[in-house]
C-alpha cells in the first residue's frame, strides 16, 4: 500500500511541476504575440494602417445678408448691414464605388503584415441645395451660394498616392485636406462654377490608396453600392453589412455589398463626426484597432462596407489555445505509463516520468518556433514526429521491446492527432474533447479492467523462514 500510494503522490507532484511549465510556455507565447502586434502596428502605421473612405460630399458654404434698423422712425434711425456664413453639407443621392484590392505583404523580422493598395473609383450623383435649405439667422434674409467644393476623406491621408476628380463633366484642381474639423483626413477640390439650385450633377472620384489590413467604405448616398475585386484568397467580410453577394476562391474574391439610407444611420453618423469639432491635434487623420492587427474598427462610430485581409491561420492564436489542451495531453500520457506499468509490472522511477513529460512541454515550445517560420501546419507536423520520436526511442529501452515502444507511439500520436483536429475545427472543439477525453477514459478502464486494485491497497506480507 505504501508504495502504490508514494508512486500516486508522486506523480500528482509532478503533474503540478509540469503545470508551472506549461504556464511558462504560455507565458512566451503571449510575449511574441504582443512583440508581434507591436511589429504590425509600426508597420501598418507606415503603410497607413487600415483605411477608410467616404467620398462625395459637397461643402456649400453660403452667406446670409440682412439689413437691421435701429431706432426705426426717429431723428436717430440707423441702418447697418449684417453678414453671416455657414456651410452646408450635402451627401450624395446615389454612390457606387467600384475597384481592385491588391494584395502588398509586408515583413517585420518573421513577422507578416497584410497591407494593400485599392485602386478604384467613386461614382455618384448630387443635387444642389435650394435657398429653402438654410436655416436663415433673419426671416427674409438674402442667401447667397459660393463655390462648392467635392470632399473624400479617408482614414489617414499618407496612404493617398493618385487622386483625380470630377464634377459635372469638368475636371477639379484637388487640394490637401477635407476642411472638416472632425475628419480632416483627405482632399477636397472646388467645383468650376456654382451650380443652380436644385440642380443635379455626376461626380466621379479616382484613387489610388494604400493601407493595410482592412478596408472601409461609408455608403453616404441615398442608395450606396461597393463592387470590389482582388487576389488575396482569405478575405473576412467584418464590417456592418455582409456582401449581397460573393465567391471565394482560391485564386481572390469578388464581393458586392449594397444599402439604402433606410436600412443605415451611416450618413446622419458620418456628418455628426464630420462637422464636430476637431479631437485634438491629428485626432481625425487615423482609425484605430480593435482588439488584434487583423481587425480594425472604421471611422468611430460610422457603419460601413468592409473587408479585412486576414490569415487563414493565426500561429500565435492556435499555439495559445494548443497549450490550453497541453495538460490533457501530458496527463493522458502519463496516465498511460502508469497503466503500462501497472499491467506489465515494469518499475519506472518518477525522474523518467519527469523526463517524458517535459518532452511533452517542449513540444508546444518547439511549435511555436517552427511556425513562425515554416507557418503552424508544417510545425505541427515536425514538432510532433520529433517529440513523439524521442519518447518512443526513451521509452523502448524501460518498456524493454521495440514492440511495445511501437505500440506506444501509435497510442501518443493518435493523441496529437487529435489535438491537430481540436485545433483546426473551432466549432466542433468542444465535441471532439469531450470524445478525447471519454476515448482515453475508455482505454484506461479496459487497460486496468483486470486489475486487482484491493490487492495493490494491501499491506506487504514478509514471509517467516
Amino acid at each position: 500500500m505504501k508504495g502504490f500510494v508514494s508512486k500516486f503522490l508522486v506523480l500528482a507532484l509532478l503533474v503540478a511541476v509540469l503545470g508551472i511549465a506549461v504556464a511558462m510556455v504560455r507565458g512566451v507565447i503571449e510575449d511574441r504575440g504582443r512583440y508581434r502586434d507591436d511589429a504590425l502596428r509600426t508597420v501598418s502605421n507606415s503603410l497607413a494602417g487600415p483605411q477608410a473612405l467616404a467620398g462625395g460630399l459637397l461643402v456649400v458654404p453660403y452667406t446670409e445678408r440682412w439689413e437691421e434698423v435701429e431706432a426705426r422712425g426717429t431723428a436717430q434711425e440707423r441702418r447697418e448691414q449684417k453678414v453671416e456664413t455657414g456651410m452646408l453639407h450635402v451627401l450624395p443621392e446615389s454612390l457606387d464605388v467600384s475597384g481592385q484590392l491588391v494584395p502588398d505583404v509586408r515583413k517585420r523580422g518573421v513577422f507578416r503584415i497584410n497591407g494593400y493598395t485599392f485602386s478604384g473609383s467613386l461614382k455618384g450623383r448630387l443635387k444642389m441645395p435650394t435657398v429653402a435649405a438654410v436655416k436663415r439667422t433673419v426671416e427674409g434674409s438674402e442667401i447667397r451660394f459660393g463655390v462648392p467644393s467635392l470632399v473624400l476623406s479617408v482614414g489617414n491621408a499618407r496612404g493617398l498616392r493618385t487622386i483625380r476628380m470630377s464634377a459635372a463633366g469638368q475636371s477639379l484642381a484637388v487640394a490637401p485636406g477635407t476642411g472638416l474639423g472632425g475628419l480632416p483626413a483627405g482632399v477636397s477640390a472646388s467645383l468650376a462654377a456654382v451650380p443652380d439650385p436644385g440642380s443635379e450633377f455626376a461626380f466621379e472620384i479616382a484613387a489610388e490608396v494604400a493601407g493595410a489590413q482592412r478596408l472601409d467604405v461609408i455608403p453616404l448616398g441615398m442608395e450606396s453600392r461597393l463592387v470590389l475585386h482582388s487576389e488575396w484568397p482569405h478575405p473576412s467580410f467584418v464590417g456592418d453589412f455582409l456582401p449581397a453577394e460573393r465567391t471565394v476562391r482560391d485564386s481572390g474574391f469578388d464581393a458586392s455589398w449594397r444599402t439604402s439610407a433606410v436600412a443605415s444611420n451611416a450618413r446622419a453618423q458620418w456628418l455628426a463626426r464630420a462637422t464636430g469639432a476637431a479631437q485634438g491635434q491629428g485626432a481625425g487623420d487615423t482609425i484605430s484597432l480593435d482588439g488584434g492587427p487583423a481587425v480594425a474598427r472604421s471611422v468611430a462610430g460610422i457603419e460601413s462596407f468592409a473587408v479585412a485581409l486576414i490569415d487563414p491561420v493565426d500561429a500565435y492564436v492556435l499555439s495559445d489555445r494548443a497549450t490550453k489542451y497541453a495538460m490533457l495531453i501530458i496527463c493522458c500520457t502519463l496516465a498511460l505509463f502508469a497503466v503500462y506499468e501497472l499491467i506489465k509490472g515494469l518499475r519506472m522511477h518518477p525522474v523518467q516520468y519527469l523526463l517524458v513529460g517535459f518532452a511533452m512541454v517542449l513540444f508546444f515550445m518547439l511549435l511555436l518556433a517552427l511556425s513562425e517560420h515554416i507557418g503552424f501546419d508544417a510545425a505541427y507536423g515536425v514538432a510532433s514526429v520529433a517529440c513523439v520520436g524521442l519518447i518512443s526511442y526513451y521509452v523502448s529501452a524501460i518498456l524493454g521491446s521495440l514492440w511495445r515502444a511501437g505500440g506506444f507511439a501509435v497510442l501518443l500520436g493518435g493523441l496529437y492527432g487529435a489535438l491537430y483536429a481540436i485545433l483546426c475545427s473551432e466549432q466542433n472543439a468542444l465535441l471532439l474533447g469531450t470524445l478525447l477525453l471519454f476515448a482515453v477514459l475508455t482505454g484506461v478502464m479496459v487497460l486496468s479492467r483486470s486489475v486487482n486494485w484491493n490487492a495493490l491497497l494491501q499491506p506487504a506480507v514478509t514471509e517467516n523462514t
